[in-house]
């Protein structure tokens, strides 16, 4: 994750890269001299007359296959100097410490060097194969069984089970907000692993947004985000599958066709006051309230089973927008929900919100918005003529029955 420890904001030596002035890095194989890739030693023998023992002789001919060698190897080391990866991993990113209004900060740094930065990501992905790797479905699977039945046979009947899985719980959550496990158990460690497999790189990332400065962006198109394959396109599927369709079904009166055809993706992190974990950027502990530059917004705790045992960091919601309905009149104005592991929750970006101080403890968690062209972000709710019905909610506003917005959006 963004938050972790960093070579390149630590002071220390990337993994392969090794301090060397005037060359600012150089990248070698772990070991000493003589060990592969490691600089050797010269060697120098010198015969004395024709009576030079057999060693000596021995010695002389491993002299000149080493030396040429030791060239060859210096050669491949002055190309991994050069190289995307080895550069990026040594760019010193500015650390982030404003938490309002700061999307925009340090964002000259992150301009000047978007290309050397995707291209260092793209060397890293190479190297560790992840454009073949291999699909996983992170749905749980009672969610995604009512998901498939509703896309495949869009109705009344298939958006009722769907509507009930986000309804039906003991608690009851604030008026406008739906909460229910979105992730399977396994699904959590998969996107966690990603994750810790990339902020592993050395690779700087920008911060998530302009209030939280722990977290990273995931798109391929933003400069200083995570374009990591595998994750974007889990991202992607999330959109499609889940949060587009029932965005529209929870809020029929304030999404319709062109309202959410766009997305943005981030991950968050709150620790507590209390955590000794050395850090370049200052803790999130709390977040001041606020509301999302989103028509809609999905918000799910990646903590894993052994994380559970944090303190505060609950996230509360105002009296949800006056000028729209909800799906569902029950629940109460103001509340504060603590999450699990896995558990999704979907509100209007509107709906003002916050964080609660967070006292002992860690709290992942990946957020999703959806927005319009532009980023526009319709407030205005919409007629009952104007709704959408069931086969366009779940496939889509065109007459070839497919999401035309993520296409748009893929672009």
């Amino acid at each position: 994750w963004a938050w972790d420890e960093h070579f390149v904001l630590s002071g220390r030596t990337p993994p392969g890269c090794r301090m060397n002035s005037p060359r600012p890095a150089y990248c070698v194989s772990p070991g000493g001299p003589g060990a592969p890739g490691a600089p050797l030693p010269s060697q120098r023998v010198t015969l004395r007359n024709h009576k030079t023992p057999v060693l000596s002789l021995i010695v002389a001919v491993i002299a000149t296959i080493i030396t040429p060698m030791a060239a060859i190897d210096d050669n491949a080391r002055s190309r991994d100097d050069d190289s995307p990866l080895c550069q990026a991993r040594q760019l010193v990113a500015p650390a982030a410490f404003d938490t309002v209004d700061a999307e925009f900060e340090n964002d000259l740094f992150w301009r000047e060097h978007a290309q050397l930065l995707r291209l260092g990501w793209s060397e890293w992905q190479q190297s560790h194969n992840t454009n073949n790797a291999e699909y996983v479905d992170v749905l749980d699977p009672a969610l995604s069984r009512v998901l498939d039945d509703a896309s495949f046979q869009p109705s009344e009947e298939t958006e009722s089970k769907v509507f009930s899985y986000w309804t039906s719980k003991s608690t009851s959550p604030p008026k406008g907000v739906y909460s229910a496990r979105v992730l399977s158990r396994d699904g959590v460690a998969h996107l966690r692993n990603l994750l810790d497999s990339a902020t592993s790189a050395g690779i700087p990332l920008r911060r998530p947004n302009a209030m939280n400065r722990n977290g990273l962006i995931i798109d391929p198109n933003v400069d200083g985000a995570l374009p990591l394959q595998p994750l974007v396109k889990t991202i992607e599927d999330l959109v499609d599958k889940l949060l587009r369709p029932v965005g529209r079904m929870l809020f029929p009166d304030r999404i319709s066709c062109g309202d959410d055809i766009n997305y943005y993706a981030f991950t968050i992190r709150y620790q507590s006051e209390a955590d000794e974990t050395p850090s370049a950027t200052p803790r999130d502990v709390e977040l001041k309230e606020h509301s999302d530059a989103s028509v809609v917004t999905m918000n799910i705790n990646l903590n894993l089973p052994n994380e559970t045992n944090y303190d505060g960091s609950q996230i509360f919601f105002r009296s949800f927008p006056e000028n729209s309905t909800c799906a569902s009149g029950d629940g109460n104005d103001f509340n504060e929900i603590r999450f699990s592991p896995g558990m999704g929750l979907i509100h209007l970006g509107a709906h003002r919100h916050g964080s609660s101080p967070t006292s002992s403890g860690s709290r992942y968690n990946i957020v999703i918005w959806l927005f319009g062209m532009d980023g526009d972000v319709r407030v205005a709710p919409y007629k009952d003529s104007e709704r959408l019905t069931p086969h366009q909610r779940w496939r889509g506003c065109s007459s070839e029955g497919s999401f035309d917005a993520a296409m748009m959006n893929r672009g």
